[in-house]
């Protein structure tokens, strides 16, 4: 064979293993494109899920501290009227005296709850003294188990104690009014604000 025409068939094949590498390569190239591609497209996927869903979760967590700290202004606000309207409860019950049937009543009921006839000292708010004494005075048997009235400052009622001091009735009106709060307090939710008794 003529070395020309074998250099030229050499060639020839070379040329086309050549083309068949670059073919292959190509092909292989694309695969590895449409690999990464899809790869990509993948993470940002991922990657925009993750952001969505942190921003969800953020919003969410956003919405909830807003929520929580709304109705804890309202609850504020709802304490403030309460208190308000109990502090003027006690105001007036600071201005108002007792009519001498209810104290008479009340310093009766005060005593009774010794449940024996030991000396008792009384204690009235400055307002009620007066009527006391004159009770004590009409009702000798009062009278006779008081042996002193003393003034005290407060809302107003009695109370009572044993000589010694080791025993004690409070029958006054602050008393009486944190006895009677627990019980008042969803009735005057309920009332001021439409709200169930919770």
């Amino acid at each position: 064979m003529d070395p020309s025409r074998l250099r030229e068939a050499i060639l020839e094949k070379a040329r086309a293993e050549a083309n068949g590498i670059l073919a292959d390569a190509g092909t292989k190239a694309g695969e590895m494109i449409g690999k990464a591609g899809d790869q990509f497209k993948e993470k940002t996927e991922a990657e925009r899920k993750k952001l969505l869903s942190e921003a969800r979760r953020e919003s969410a967590k956003r919405l909830a501290q807003a929520s929580l700290e709304g109705r804890q202004a309202v609850l504020r606000e709802k304490d403030r009227i309460i208190g308000e309207i109990l502090e003027n409860v006690r105001k007036e019950l600071r201005k108002t005296s007792l009519e001498k049937g209810a104290l008479h009543g009340l310093v009766r009921e005060t005593l009774d709850a010794f449940q024996s006839d030991v000396p008792i000292r009384l204690y009235a708010t400055p307002r009620d003294l007066p009527t006391l004494e004159e009770i004590l005075k009409e009702d000798g048997g009062l009278g006779k188990r008081v042996l002193e009235v003393r003034e005290r400052e407060g809302l107003g009622g009695i109370l009572a104690e044993t000589e010694n001091g080791m025993v004690s009735i409070d029958n006054t009106f602050e008393i009486r009014l944190s006895m009677l709060l627990p019980g008042m307090m969803p009735e005057m939710a309920k009332r001021l604000f439409g709200e169930g008794d919770h």
